[in-house]
Formats: structure tokens, sequence, C-alpha cells
């Protein structure tokens, strides 16, 4: 709720919280939040050191998390990094599917650009 009122250096807080509990949550979707507020907050390189640092190693290819670092990447403008990583995230989703069309997308854009 946080998050979606814009309060993203709260929810990062609460986020934080939760990520210090041992053992640690196994949901991708609280890592996916708290990248996204990292990225929200002009973290994006703290994002991206999160996820290799703090995202549990079976958690680092959920699509969801992947496209968020990607998101990341195109953040720093570093289009190459954002095209491999939305690609990546496309390997590990079905076909067809709205998901896999927004990732195709969004690499697009990242290839686009890095041109």
């Amino acid at each position: 709720k946080l998050m979606n009122r814009g309060l993203h250096p709260q929810a990062l807080l609460v986020l934080s919280r939760l990520l210090d509990q041992k053992p640690a949550p196994r949901d991708p979707e609280v890592y996916v939040n708290y990248l996204a507020c990292l990225r929200a907050v002009d973290e994006p390189e703290n994002a991206l050191y999160e996820y290799e640092t703090s995202v549990p190693t079976d958690l680092r290819t959920d699509p969801e998390v992947l496209t968020e670092v990607g998101h990341c990447w195109m953040q720093l403008k570093n289009y190459g990094r954002g095209t491999e990583t939305f690609g990546l995230a496309l390997s590990y989703v079905p076909k067809p599917s709205e998901k896999a069309d927004k990732l195709t997308l969004l690499r697009g854009v990242a290839l686009t650009r890095s041109e």
C-alpha cells in the first residue's frame, strides 16, 4: 500500500525489516518490491548490489525479479545489460503469454536504445 501511494522510502524501511528476519522471506514479490523501491528512490546501483547479495540464488531467475533488474540497468542507461536481462527473463516465462509480450517489448526498447 505504501508503494501504491508513492511512499517508497517508507516502504523501503518496512521491506528492509522484513528482509532482515531469519529465515529470509521466500516470496519473490518481496524482492521485486524491494528492488523497485530502491530504483524509485534513485538507487539502481544499490538495487543491483542487493540482487547479487540478498536475493536467494533460486529466486534470481524469477521473471519478475529479473524484470526489475532490467529496469535498473535501463535507469543506469546500460541498455546492453537491460536487453540481456529482459531476454533472460523472457526465457523463464511461458509463451505465448502477456508477460512474454511485455518482456519482448521491453527488450526491444532496450535494444533500440543500445544502438
